[in-house]
């Protein structure tokens, strides 16, 4: 737990343009328009990990992770690979 805390970053990220374009890249690939806007929020921000517990969104986020330049993973997974 103690590896997972040591990731805890926390930066506002603000609703721009670079992210409604980005969104709507995304959408055009399948995921879904709210999805589309974290994953950008997340781009933006500069996160290095996205976490959720929605299995297709995970699944679809891997298969790009290398465009996005974004690690996907459910949160157990996530403190799995900290430990």
């Amino acid at each position: 737990m103690q590896k997972f805390l040591e990731y805890r970053e926390i930066e506002f990220v603000f609703l721009n343009e670079s992210i409604l374009n980005g969104a709507k890249e995304l959408f055009r690939f399948g995921f879904h328009q709210a999805d589309s806007l974290h994953i950008m929020s997340a781009i933006e921000g500069n996160a290095e990990f996205f976490l959720s517990t929605d299995d297709g969104l995970i699944k679809k986020g891997k298969k790009n992770e290398s465009s996005l330049e974004l690690k996907f993973f459910n949160p157990s997974e996530f403190i799995d690979k900290v430990k």
